[in-house]
């Protein structure tokens, strides 16, 4: 046991020590904070770097068949790995810190003469650092895009690019600008709990399998003119300024279930083909559905509408629920075409 030394006021007190380490600091028992293991990966790695407090050091996945990341590999050694590579390849470079002219490097190894743009294989860029500018502008990717934790402290281009098939960027930060206008997502593309801090434009873009941004966090979003012929999953999406999904199509189901927008959200002459699901969401900004078109089933239940509503000529084809929904400053709702049965309580 610990005494506690004696106060001004003349009270003193008892104190058992808690399990683990502990000090005395000022008369207060403080506990000793603990510094968190370095992750180490499960693939082969670099290691450059480490210490007697690090055990892993840089976690870049080693080049074969030298021990050394990319990153770190000599001179000689990454121009003879670079010349070895061919447009088309598959290539793993997880853990890898890329300034933007080793990418420009990579992708140039990868570049295919027949159109001049890189075309990569199956690429794995999963926990991999970009720390300038990652410039994929109309790459082709024909396996698998792994980018999951990755990080863009610049700004990342891939206008124009094709994923042929699956894209994951889960859990990715995107710190700069987040470029995907006119980018074809042929599998399905993943962005679950990803983070824009810049902009993120997706102007164009076509995703042919399931979109998945549950639990992404946006800063400014732009998907103006977007395709989404799969699910898109929106559900617990921030936005933490304006959205654009104007003239938008989505032809499957649309999920914004739980999504908080705190600017602008513009669904303006938007298409939604399959039911459309924004149960609970909140509006903080200005909600704008003028002209929006709704082929299957709406659900705005329990949605809250801080600011104006903008419902103006917008089509129903089918019920629309508003059942439970605030409305804080709408004077009317509409006017709307439903071809079925509105719910506006419960």
């Amino acid at each position: 046991m610990y005494s506690l030394p004696r106060s001004e006021g003349g009270c003193a007190g008892v104190l058992r020590r808690p399990p683990g380490n502990g000090r005395w600091a000022g008369g207060v028992l403080t506990r000793m904070a603990s510094t968190p293991a370095p992750v180490v990966p499960d693939w082969p790695y670099c290691g450059d770097g480490v210490t007697s407090g690090d055990r892993a050091g840089c976690i870049g996945r080693s080049v074969d068949p030298h021990p050394s990341c990319l990153e770190h590999l000599s001179g000689l050694d990454r121009n003879t790995h670079l010349a070895s590579l061919n447009a088309g390849d598959d290539i793993d470079y997880r853990g890898t810190s890329f300034t933007d002219q080793l990418l420009d490097q990579l992708l140039n190894a990868l570049t295919d003469p027949t159109t001049n743009h890189p075309r990569l294989g199956a690429a794995r860029f999963e926990s991999a650092t970009f720390t300038g500018n990652a410039d994929f502008e109309s790459a082709t990717f024909t396996g698998d895009a792994r980018f999951y934790l990755a990080i863009f402290t610049g700004n990342a281009w891939f206008e124009s690019a094709t994923f042929t098939r699956e894209a994951q960027f889960d859990s990715v930060t995107f710190t700069g600008t987040a470029g995907f206008e006119s980018v074809t997502f042929n599998g399905a593309a993943r962005f679950y709990s990803a983070t824009f801090t810049g902009e993120a434009w997706f102007l164009l873009a076509t995703f042919t399998d399931a979109a998945v941004f549950i639990s992404a966090t946006f800063t400014d979003a732009g998907f103006r003119a977007a395709t989404f012929t799969d699910t898109a999953d929106f559900g617990s999406a921030a936005f933490l300024r304006d959205a654009r999904f104007a003239s938008a199509t989505f032809a499957g189901t649309a999920q914004f279930r739980s999504a908080t927008f705190a600017g602008t959200a513009n669904f303006g002459s938007a298409t939604f083909n399959g039911a459309a699901r924004f149960h609970s969401a909140a509006f903080t900004g200005a909600a704008d559905f003028e002209s929006a078109t709704f082929a299957g089933t709406a659900d705005f239940g329990s949605a809250i509408f801080t600011d104006i509503a903008d419902f103006e000529s917008t089509s129903f084809a089918e019920d629309v629920d508003f059942g439970a929904a605030v409305f804080e400053r709408a004077g009317e709702l509409g006017p709307l075409v439903c071809g079925n049965t509105v719910f506006l309580s419960r």
